[in-house]
């Protein structure tokens, strides 16, 4: 049974549950509307910046950094490859947001520039290139994925959330890409920045 939505979050809360995001500076790259997903690591994290040029209005932003103005967090509607830090953030959380990038080594240094450690998530497929997803610009393989995070980072954890909310260690693809009601997401923990 897939639950899109409970499983997205899911993907946040094992950021969460699993400690990555504990007494750390988060830096949420497409964060989407912002709320729920980094609402769930302000929680744990000192503070948490949730960026995307497709935040929603600017009436809403405003009305969401003012109620957390007390909390740990900002939003901010920006594209992400013109976000500047004094030194970096702790962790970088990209949650469904390599797999739309043209330029998936453009989105890889600016990781690396901007933070420390990567939570980063995208669905497996079979072959990694273009799916019947209008929005993506490819998804990976779990070989071609781990070989994208090898290039800036040593050390990879990579686990698997299943359509049925499990986490399972074994990358076996469900469907045939991300708009199968069963496909499995790929999710990697990356740090030694290279």
């Amino acid at each position: 049974m897939n639950f899109p939505w409970t499983r997205h979050f899911q993907r946040y809360e094992y950021a969460v549950a699993k400690g990555y995001v504990d007494n750390k500076t988060v830096v949420d790259l497409g964060c989407g509307d912002g709320a729920r997903g980094i609402g769930m690591l302000s929680s744990r994290a000192t503070y948490v910046y949730g960026i995307d040029e497709r935040l929603v209005d600017d009436v809403m932003i405003e009305l969401m950094n003012d109620a957390w103005r007390d909390k740990n967090i900002q939003t901010i509607k920006r594209n992400m490859f013109n976000v500047t830090f004094d030194g970096k953030a702790d962790v970088i959380i990209a949650i469904e947001v390599i797999e739309h990038m043209e330029d998936v080594d453009k989105f890889m240094d600016l990781c690396t520039r901007i933070g420390n450690t990567l939570f980063v998530t995208t669905p497996l497929v079979e072959v990694t290139g273009k799916t019947r997803n209008p929005t993506h610009a490819r998804e990976y393989s779990n070989k071609d994925f781990i070989e994208v995070l090898s290039k800036r980072y040593s050390d990879i954890t990579v686990v698997y959330q299943q359509s049925d909310l499990s986490i399972t260690n074994e990358p076996v693809v469900k469907g045939i890409d991300s708009m199968a009601t069963d496909h499995v997401v790929q999710m990697a923990w990356c740090e030694g920045v290279k």
